[in-house]
C-alpha cells in the first residue's frame, strides 16, 4: 500500500493557557487550608492532602497527553479514529456524505442509514470517498 491509497490528517490541539492558574491556585488553596488546618485543631489535614496528590496527578495527565498529536487516518481497510476500538470500517460505509457550507467534518451514512463523524475536515471528503471506493453523495 503506498502514500497515495492512505490519507492522514493531523487534529490540532487547543493551549489552554488558563489551566495552568487553575492549577497554582489549587495548590495555594490546598496548602492555606493544610496551614489554617494544623493552627486552629492541630493536626494534619490528609484529606486534603490526599486531594491535592489526586489533581496532581491529574493534571501530570492532561500536561503529558496536551503535547501528544491526535492523527487520523485513513486506508483502504478502515477510517482509524484515535480512540481504540473505534475504527470505521469501509464494508460497513454506504457512501460518504458530500460536505455542505455548514459542514466541519466528514461524515459517512453507514449500511444501516446512520450517520458517523470521521473528524476529518469537509476538504478531505473527496479523497475519504477515493480511498475508501465509496461515492460521494
Amino acid at each position: 500500500m503506498g502514500d497515495a491509497d492512505v490519507v492522514e490528517y493531523q487534529v490540532p490541539r487547543p493551549d489552554i493557557p488558563w489551566l495552568r492558574w487553575v492549577w497554582v491556585a489549587a495548590v495555594v488553596l490546598g496548602i492555606l487550608t493544610m496551614v489554617l488546618n494544623w493552627f486552629t485543631k492541630h493536626r494534619i489535614a490528609w484529606p486534603t492532602i490526599g486531594w491535592m496528590v489526586i489533581a496532581a496527578c491529574w493534571f501530570a495527565y492532561q500536561r503529558a497527553t496536551a503535547g501528544r498529536p491526535r492523527r487520523l487516518t485513513a486506508d483502504a481497510d478502515a477510517i482509524h479514529l484515535p480512540r481504540p476500538l473505534r475504527d470505521i470500517p469501509w464494508r460497513d460505509v454506504d457512501h460518504v456524505q458530500a460536505p455542505t457550507r455548514w459542514s466541519d467534518v466528514v461524515r459517512v451514512v453507514m449500511d444501516d442509514g446512520t450517520e458517523k463523524p470521521t473528524g476529518f475536515p469537509p476538504e478531505y471528503a473527496e479523497r475519504l470517498a477515493s480511498v475508501g471506493n465509496k461515492p460521494l453523495q
